[in-house]
């Protein structure tokens, strides 16, 4: 594998873990015979169990605020945050140094095995379910799901009912 298509299976990985791409829109993996393909998803079931398996909690809030602070970025949000040129270094450092002591240690096996299987979609898509692992933890804080909850308090929910019904 070359620099570039490391460089490349990176990049989707931390794209696919922030949400930003979705993993329908990476290139698939090279036709195989059967047994070929059971080994690609195998491997890519294996490293999504590590990255899952191998995140600490203080991990998992890096990760997402990460995922906030790229999505903070955005010019429809970038005015409703104000995360300063320090604190936005320090988090992609420390997002960095999660994903690093992941792909280079923790499930450095099984990321080589994923890539040499399956190439940068299997890995785009094991990070897409660490990405979602840490989105969950995120989710569950009772303050967010308040906020979740408030939505509906601005919706007509039998409107959304009816179009479920067909009426």
């Amino acid at each position: 594998m070359t620099r570039t298509s490391i460089r490349t299976a990176i990049f989707a990985a931390c794209l696919l873990a922030a949400g930003q791409v979705s993993a329908a829109s990476q290139p698939a993996a090279a036709s195989a015979p059967n047994d070929t393909v059971d080994t690609g998803a195998q491997a890519q079931q294996a490293l999504g169990d590590c990255l899952v398996a191998s995140v600490s909690e203080d991990d998992k809030r890096a990760l997402v605020r990460w995922i906030f602070a790229m999505l903070a970025r955005h010019p429809d949000v970038k005015p409703l945050s104000d995360i300063d040129a320090a604190q936005d270094e320090k988090i992609v450092r420390d997002a960095g140094a999660v994903f690093e002591t992941l792909m280079a240690d923790t499930c450095a096996l099984q990321l080589r095995a994923a890539v040499r299987r399956s190439g940068t979609d299997a890995v785009g898509k094991s990070f897409e379910r660490l990405g979602e692992t840490a989105m969950g933890a995120l989710l569950q804080d009772p303050d967010v799901m308040a906020g979740v909850a408030e939505l509906m308090q601005h919706a007509d929910t039998a409107r959304i009912q009816r179009a479920i019904l067909g009426k």
